[in-house]
């Protein structure tokens, strides 16, 4: 199984919440860190033209997130830094507007969890089919559910080898 010190892991948490543990790093996104120890990656933060749209109402929030999903694509190089970062450390996105459902943070971590499925299905660490018998040790060995092949991804070969080994049949 694969070391929990080099699985990805990200977190989201208000940025009025109380400091996150210090194995988590913190990432400021919207405004200017607040504590010391949090990395700021403005770059990252929607354009003006998005945050326009910013709301907590179904429809708006729906827009917002695709506008905002859009503009991360074209942030690739920023966004698999960060990915390949949550790989090797903890990290806890922090964000300032918005509630627990509806905030960037939410957002950046949904395409960041997708960033990180499309590299483990490309690696080829793809469980597919009946899996029920085994979801709890899949998301225990940190396997991340690829809603796009509707197959889960594990975070290495080995991890990937331990769940076929425990599932029936052929997959």
């Amino acid at each position: 199984m694969q070391n929990d010190q080099n699985r990805f892991h990200v977190e989201i948490a208000a940025q009025r919440s109380a400091a996150a543990p210090t194995q988590l790093l913190r990432i400021a996104i919207e405004a200017l860190p607040h504590r010391a120890g949090e990395l700021w990656l403005p770059s990252l933060a929607p354009s003006k033209e998005v945050w326009q749209h910013f709301s907590c109402e179904t429809f708006q929030w729906l827009e917002f997130c695709r506008w905002y999903r859009k503009e991360l694509a074209q942030r690739e190089r920023a966004c698999e830094h960060l990915r390949s970062l949550a790989c090797r450390r903890p990290l806890c996105i922090v964000y300032g507007h918005g509630d627990e459902q509806h905030n960037i943070a939410m957002v950046l971590l949904q395409h960041l969890e997708e960033l990180e499925c499309r590299h483990r299905y490309a690696a080829g660490w793809i469980i597919g089919g009946h899996t029920w018998p085994v979801r709890t040790e899949i998301q225990r060995s940190g396997g991340l559910w690829f809603a796009r092949h509707k197959a889960w991804t594990m975070p290495d070969e080995a991890s990937w080898r331990s769940i076929l080994s425990l599932l029936p049949g052929d997959f």
